[in-house]
């Protein structure tokens, strides 16, 4: 059998020299001034609204969401004054006329393709070394799905109950249910991958960590109840 065509992420098989290599347009600015958009906020206030909503696509650190409210500030997007609190002063911060004019501009621009770096999968992929490892990773992946879903479906039902915008409700439904698909999907391929280790470790059959770094065969591994080998 020939070799196949390089997968692409851009629509089209492509060698390296044509996967488009620039960084992403959108950055935590974007997200930052899109909550100014509604009232302004102080850092901490941020880092709380990140958390409770679009932190689950995008995460925003100390270290990044600071130094960009600087940034946005000295660009002229946002105003900064201190605001006295008792003994205490904190930044608050509102969008300016050309930070609300940046922030739709951006938001009208296409979104980028979607491209995704697990470390987790990558790992699986070369857990024939260390096949009890690769299940743990797998399983562990499992179980941060499940934990995400519940956390969406919490979220997605707050936001229905406050009478939130549909465009927000639709955003908490979308990771439900792409996350409530994976935990179901990674439970099943759990429990085949364990059959499978099972099946390889029974007398008879050598060491599959050694066959696979020979380039033999381990035994298919089932996918929707039925054994899947190669066509």
């Amino acid at each position: 059998m020939g070799a196949m065509k390089p997968l692409s992420v851009y629509g089209a098989s492509a060698s390296s020299a044509d996967v488009d290599h620039r960084p992403l347009r959108l950055d935590v600015k974007f997200p930052i001034l899109g909550f100014l958009m509604e009232s302004g906020m102080t850092g901490y206030d941020l880092k709380r609204r990140f958390a409770q909503s679009v932190g689950f696509y995008y995460r925003a650190s100390d270290g990044s969401l600071y130094p960009a409210l600087k940034k946005l500030a000295r660009e002229g997007l946002v105003r900064m004054r201190e605001q006295s609190r008792g003994s205490r002063a904190r930044k608050l911060y509102a969008i300016t006329a050309a930070g609300r004019a940046h922030f739709l501009k951006m938001l009208a621009e296409p979104a980028q393709e979607i491209f995704i770096h697990d470390e987790g999968v990558i790992k699986l992929y070369f857990s024939h070394h260390l096949p009890k490892v690769g299940l743990e990773h797998l399983r562990k992946m499992q179980r941060f799905d499940a934990r995400a879903a519940a956390f969406l479906e919490k979220w997605r039902a707050h936001s229905g109950a406050a009478g939130d915008n549909p465009f927000r409700h639709t955003v908490f439904e979308l990771g439900r249910r792409i996350r409530s698909f994976r935990a179901r999907m990674l439970a099943e391929l759990v429990r085949n991958l364990e059959d499978s280790l099972a099946t390889n470790r029974r007398p008879g059959n050598s060491n599959p960590a050694r066959r696979a770094a020979r380039g033999g065969r381990m035994k298919p591994i089932r996918m929707g109840g039925q054994r899947k080998g190669s066509d």
